[in-house]
């Protein structure tokens, strides 16, 4: 995993 996707997803747990 790299830190543009893990980035991404802590977004989008955060957006949800």
């Amino acid at each position: 995993m790299d830190i543009r996707t893990a980035s991404s997803a802590f977004r989008y747990s955060l957006i949800i």
